[in-house]
């Protein structure tokens, strides 16, 4: 049990002396960026920087259950827009008084898995973002069958917006540009690949009362595939409810998330849309829709390696359509993030 902990204690020491030694040769001027928010639990003195698209609707997920009050159902079965904007601080709320004990955690993530996921979630189903790049590159509505649905733009259409300084928001930009790691100090560094037990070893080690800390705990280890997929279904019924004018049926919607759960691995990649199974759907709500889904991916099983192979594949296949040029540029902006955090270079094969 000792070697565990002496292991486990040595991955956030390594972590943690690779970071401070790449930033002695990072200028004090190197970082450009919006001011770090936090997912702040003040009563516990822990404040998670937020990197979007690295776990942070989990971490937000987390500090909401450490600063509730007595018992509390499925925390991980919500909309996802319904944890941010909650809990946040910035830095220099978090320190407005100097005696004050934190925790300060920091999560990266690599970042070419990091911007392909953020094209999945917030580009390529529907919503503002995906309507910005389109206005940026002169696309229009994506044609889909005798109608539309989004917009007609690719993940080469956003890392080349991206790289060229035309698009600037946080889901995309450098976690060394929203957190600032070499100005600020941070005492345990986490990585969105082992997200899960990084969050088990912060809340074994901080200061949580056993009776907050067990049945948090418990949701995280039983936590289902039905509430990931209700999260993100809900949210992106969210973005579509807001922008009806950029997809003229349901039908066609819907025909975009099975898509992207393709991309994501959940849905085997050669299963043809199921139109029929989803128009029999009584009411357009979240619940349902999640529940039809789920019992078509549970029809045709794939163990999680086979889930992880092709989301693998997905995402190499997303990247050999890039050309090289802007590969240079995405390399040259997203540098500190590989070096500081011990990400490989070279583009997914």
């Amino acid at each position: 049990m000792k070697m565990e902990e002496n292991k486990t204690t040595n991955i956030y020491q390594e972590r943690q002396a690779l970071l401070s030694k790449s930033c002695e040769n990072v200028p004090k001027s190197g970082f450009k960026g919006r001011q770090p928010v936090y997912f702040y639990a003040k009563p516990h003195g822990l404040a998670f920087c937020k990197t979007p698209k690295s776990g942070s609707t989990f971490v937000g997920t987390i500090v909401s259950a450490l600063l509730r009050s007595g018992e509390f159902g499925n925390i991980f079965h919500v909309n996802r827009e319904a944890v941010h904007g909650k809990n946040e601080a910035k830095f220099s709320a978090i320190f407005d008084n100097k005696e004050v004990s934190v925790k300060m955690i920091l999560i990266v993530r690599n970042p070419y898995a990091r911007l392909f996921s953020a094209f999945i979630d917030k580009y390529f189903v529907i919503g503002n973002w995906g309507r910005n790049l389109a206005r940026i590159k002169g696309k229009d509505h994506l044609k889909m069958g005798d109608g539309y649905c989004g917009f007609n733009i690719s993940f080469g259409d956003l890392l080349d917006a991206l790289s060229t300084n035309l698009i600037y928001e946080e889901h995309t930009l450098p976690v060394t540009h929203l957190c600032k790691p070499c100005s600020i100090h941070y005492d345990i560094i986490c990585k969105q690949e082992t997200l899960t037990s990084d969050v088990e070893y912060i809340l074994q080690t901080s200061n949580i009362t056993d009776s907050k800390r067990a049945p948090i705990l418990k949701m995280i280890h039983t936590s289902s595939l039905n509430d990931s997929l209700y999260g993100w279904i809900s949210s992106q019924i969210s973005y579509y409810k807001q922008l009806k004018q950029d997809c003229t049926d349901i039908i066609l919607f819907v025909e975009k998330l099975w898509r992207a759960l393709q991309l994501q691995g959940y849905i085997l990649s050669s299963r043809p849309f199921p139109a029929q199974e989803f128009q029999k759907m009584k009411k357009f709500e979240a619940e349902e829709l999640t529940t039809i889904m789920l019992k078509l991916i549970e029809s045709v099983p794939q163990s999680k390696s086979q889930m992880s192979l092709q989301k693998k594949r997905m995402l190499a296949e997303a990247y050999s359509k890039i050309n090289p040029e802007t590969l240079a540029r995405l390399k040259d902006l997203f540098s500190q993030d590989f070096r500081l955090f011990g990400y490989d270079t070279s583009i997914p094969v």
